[in-house]
């Protein structure tokens, strides 16, 4: 997904380009600007990989124990026991946030 939004961002790139040069009536954005806006969206889906990481890692974890029904999709009672480490799991999120 990460490769698809970066042709897509470049592709709008040089349509926008083209389109200034051809009109002149719209800001130009500059190039910087562009990189800016392009590294902030890759940046995003970024960390929307790394979160979908630790969901599956915290889900593993609890299935892993015996904690987890997956049909009922309700987590049992032995889940307390199981706490230290998903905490852990589920604070590698944060690290990077700061």
């Amino acid at each position: 997904m990460s490769e698809e939004i970066k042709e897509i961002l470049n592709e709008m790139k040089e349509i926008y380009n083209v389109w200034v040069n051809m009109n002149g009536k719209v800001k130009s954005y500059t190039q910087d600007e562009i990189h800016c806006i392009y590294d902030y969206i890759t940046n995003l889906q970024q960390k929307v990989e790394q979160l979908e990481s630790i969901i599956k890692e915290a889900t593993d974890l609890l299935k892993e124990a015996g904690c987890y029904d997956e049909e009922t999709k309700q987590f049992c009672d032995d889940v307390w026991g199981e706490l230290p480490d998903l905490l852990n799991i589920l604070n590698k999120g944060s690290e990077s946030d700061e």
